[in-house]
């Protein structure tokens, strides 16, 4: 979505993912009495006068069109989920204005899909159904991204925890609430993974909230899933912060450190929109919605705009770009010039694979596979990858056993996929056999291997394995990169080894190993823990451009 508008600035609100968010323009909103909408219309939100007016308006830029997200959606059910409440000003008062220096570089164009593209979040939108929840999904949708960006982890986590279990504190729940309140959540509280506590799947959105008049779901305070501890899967801010409503710190703050939560007034032909640069044309005031800005950038024109990441599903705006890629491939499926390769195959199902989508990527790996397009190992290696990241290790081994059967060559990237698999698990045996196995078949172990390893007994708690695989490394001269240190820094954070920690960190520097964002995060995790601000504030003044002042795993 790519948006001109004004960003409402007491709500924009920071601490410091259909495969694209969709493209609007508004222009700067100024509030009018007159233009409020009655509360109790049951009147539709779609109306083709609406529609009419706009497809007629000389300078509107964008269209307009029955959207079927909101094709039974009432005015009134459509103000519901517009669920930014105004915050209180003595809550605001005490936030820190984070403002950044005239100087800055900044480029003239700029998304955050691109410039953090290992991120399948970024680019995901989701379903916040009949819900009042936007409020809730920027704040989680930006901790979500930041995670990735700074610690290198792509998770998903639960708006479900921070919609039931923050209270009051944060306002109405799914009938609205503070974004400023949600971050302060993260601070104190902290957010457990989606797997954990799940408000909706790859399909669209499965919430009771998700249908009309439904209530704020009841706090629980325990995972869906198995064997999963609550308070094992939160994931922590360190604080929480607004930033200055000047363009030039939004998109210095986006540049830095990631996608942000924004929030702006939606008027009615806001429902309407379909492609293009939206700007307000006619309808009524309907309410404050929180969104995720990903972006900016300049038209052709020379008109300004924001890129936004909305989560209205795929049924609401400009979200099928990814269906015309797929009307593409199609065409080159059944033409007799551009055919597609096992090139094109891999692409695709990385693009899919990493996203998380993988009925789409399975799709498209039998319609390759219909006409007629071979999988490499490599194609297979990708599969691998997906089903592991998702722990779906029956789908995991059916293609290990498919590469058995027809002589395919394991190579050292297939290895390391099943190992990272079991290393995510915490399953030590399976994880330790496939290791022994690729060393037993002559394939040399890299830095990713001895990463994945050390990874996976961190998870295991088996401590003193991580040391042996250290030790493994240095006598098979296995390049010790930051990537490396980096994972035994985590190890040694999960051990409560903060000394070892520090002793590690003190040898990458001495090894002329160049500490990056990760690194100092890592650092940054361990002393929040502790309370050891002494120390965070030592780091930020040692390197203040990596040294995320935003978020924290535990």
């Amino acid at each position: 979505m790519r948006m001109h508008l004004e960003l409402l600035p007491l709500l924009l609100i920071l601490v410091a993912a259909a495969p694209q968010p969709q493209a609007a323009r508004a222009a700067k909103p100024i509030p009018n009495p007159q233009l409020m909408i009655k509360e109790g219309d049951s009147s539709r939100i779609i109306q083709d006068d609406i529609i009419k007016t706009i497809t007629n308006h000389p300078n509107a830029g964008w269209m307009a069109a029955h959207n079927p997200y909101f094709a039974n959606y009432t005015i009134t059910q459509f103000k519901h989920i517009l669920g930014v409440k105004p915050t209180p000003h003595s809550v605001l008062s005490g936030v820190h204005t984070k403002t950044y220096p005239s100087s800055l570089m900044l480029p003239k164009e700029f998304d955050a899909r691109s410039a953090w593209s290992h991120c399948s979040t970024i680019g995901t939108i989701l379903d916040q159904g009949h819900c009042g929840s936007c409020w809730a999904f920027g704040a989680v949708e930006c901790l979500q991204d930041r995670f990735c960006i700074h610690f290198n982890m792509n998770i998903s986590l639960s708006v479900n925890d921070l919609l039931a279990c923050c209270g009051f504190m944060c306002g109405d729940g799914c009938d609205g609430g503070y974004p400023i309140m949600a971050w302060r959540y993260f601070v104190r509280n902290g957010v457990v993974t989606d797997e954990c506590d799940p408000y909706f799947d790859q399909v669209g959105c499965k919430h009771p909230g998700c249908e009309p008049a439904y209530p704020t779901p009841v706090c629980e305070k325990k995972c869906k899933v198995q064997n999963q501890v609550w308070l094992e899967k939160k994931h922590f801010s360190v604080n929480a912060y607004r930033v200055n409503s000047d363009p030039h710190d939004i998109m210095a703050e986006v540049y830095q450190n990631g996608p942000v939560e924004v929030a702006f007034t939606v008027y009615e032909d806001f429902a309407h929109y379909k492609s293009g640069v939206y700007k307000h044309i006619t309808g009524g005031m309907m309410g404050g919605h929180a969104v995720k800005l990903i972006g900016w950038g300049t038209t052709d024109a020379g008109e300004d705009y924001w890129l936004l990441a909305n989560q209205w599903n795929r049924g609401w705006g400009d979200a099928g770009r990814l269906d015309d890629m797929e009307k593409i491939l199609s065409a080159m499926l059944h033409s007799t010039t551009s055919k597609p390769d096992v090139w094109t195959m891999n692409i695709i199902l990385s693009l899919f694979g990493n996203r998380g989508q993988l009925e789409l990527m399975e799709k498209w790996y039998e319609k390759f596979r219909g006409y007629g397009i071979e999988p490499e190992t490599r194609t297979l290696n990708i599969l691998i990858g997906a089903y592991g990241k998702k722990r779906m290790y029956d789908k995991m081994s059916a293609v290990m056993e498919y590469m058995r059967k027809l002589a395919f060559p394991w190579t050292t990237a297939t290895f390391n996929n099943i190992i990272d698999a079991f290393a995510e698990a915490g399953d030590a045996k399976n994880m330790e056999h496939t290791f022994n196995q690729m060393r037993a078949e002559g394939m040399k172990p890299d830095t990713k291997t001895f990463c994945c390893l050390i990874n996976g007994f961190s998870n295991a708690g088996l401590f003193h394995k991580v040391v042996g695989m250290v030790k493994l490394a240095e006598r098979l001269d296995v390049p010790m990169d930051t990537s490396f240190h980096n994972a035994v820094l985590a190890a040694c954070v999960k051990a409560e080894d903060l000394m070892e920690m520090e002793r590690v960190f003190r040898h990458m520097k001495q090894m002329q190993c160049v500490p990056d964002a990760t690194t100092y995060s890592i650092l940054v995790q361990a002393y929040h823990k502790e309370g050891m601000t002494d120390k965070i504030y030592g780091l930020q003044q040692e390197n203040p451009t990596l040294v995320p002042t935003d978020i924290v795993h535990v």
